[in-house]
């Protein structure tokens, strides 16, 4: 990868949730170079970064029904000789039964077929856990999104959490994740055992830039469930676990950004010099677009 590929990549890469496009528009702006970049890498940068951040597309120009793009959910990529779907990257939609495909630049969906067997197994533990999650963001976060899809022959189910938020006239924006593994679904003689993590990005963006990035791994949970051949006793006992959890570790992030804000970030406010002379950034600062400008007028080796 060149320089300017690499460049272009790493600062769409870089994009808070929520907000590609609005890098995308202001890299091209950098100068032709970058601009010819970004259609070059565009659909791969783009999809990496839904990948990375667990986008909820639209389906169809359905707001209502999306797909979770993350790497849980996308299909392998099928022998060339037995490709029915024209080299599409795929995903399958595990609520529906449906593979879907997407325009990762125009960030929308499109459903393609019927999930097969093999795509989309019929679980009712699956089932059972995903209505149960649903119940669950329903009463915590009515706009996030999850999905959740069985493996292992139904013995692993992977839960998918995706919830953005964004008050542009505030300058806000905020993202969280998660996934959680829950195994021995079936097993007989072994505990149904939860692992997880959640990640929490917020982005303020008025007058500057300041972002919170927080990843937490949370400890394993063995599940007290009397019978685990009931779809619906597994998946409650599963999603109270969820919930219990992520409530905490939210709880812990509240207190630390309580004190925070009292500490360590009213100490990087910059005090006013001595001499009271403001600083001169303008002439001091690094601009990227001269930098790049500059790659752009020297050959690349």
């Amino acid at each position: 990868m060149d320089f300017h590929a690499n460049l272009v990549s790493n600062l769409l890469a870089a994009a808070p949730p929520g907000q590609l496009p609005v890098v995308g528009a202001r890299v091209a702006e950098l100068g032709s170079a970058a601009k010819d970049t970004l259609e070059d890498v565009a659909a791969e940068a783009f999809l990496a970064h839904h990948l990375a951040t667990y986008a909820a597309l639209p389906l169809d120009d359905d707001e209502a029904a999306v797909a979770v793009v993350c790497e849980d959910l996308q299909l392998p990529a099928p022998d060339e000789k037995k490709d029915e779907d024209g080299g599409a990257t795929l995903f399958v939609e595990p609520r529906t039964r449906k593979v879907v495909t997407v325009d990762a630049v125009a960030m929308k969906g499109k459903v393609l077929r019927d999930a097969t067997e093999q795509e989309a197994p019929v679980s009712k533990a699956r089932d059972a856990m995903d209505e149960a999650m649903q119940g669950y963001l329903k009463r915590t976060v009515p706009q996030g999104n999850c999905a959740v899809v069985a493996k292992d022959d139904g013995d692993t189910l992977v839960v998918v959490i995706t919830n953005r938020a964004s008050r542009e006239t505030s300058f806000l924006a905020g993202a969280w994740r998660a996934r959680w593994k829950l195994s021995n679904a079936k097993a007989a003689g072994k505990k149904a055992t939860l692992q997880g993590e959640a990640h929490v990005f917020t982005h303020c963006y008025e007058d500057g830039n300041v972002q919170m990035s927080s990843t937490n791994t949370f400890d394993s949970i063995e599940l007290d469930v009397k019978d685990k051949a009931n779809p619906q006793e597994l998946a409650k006992a599963a999603v109270e676990a969820i919930e219990k959890a992520e409530m905490k570790y939210l709880k812990q992030l509240t207190s630390a950004m309580a004190n925070a804000e009292e500490g360590a970030l009213s100490q990087l406010r910059r005090k006013l010099p001595v001499t009271r002379m403001a600083f001169p950034w303008e002439g001091h600062g690094v601009s990227l677009a001269s930098e790049l400008k500059r790659h752009e007028r020297a050959p690349v080796g």
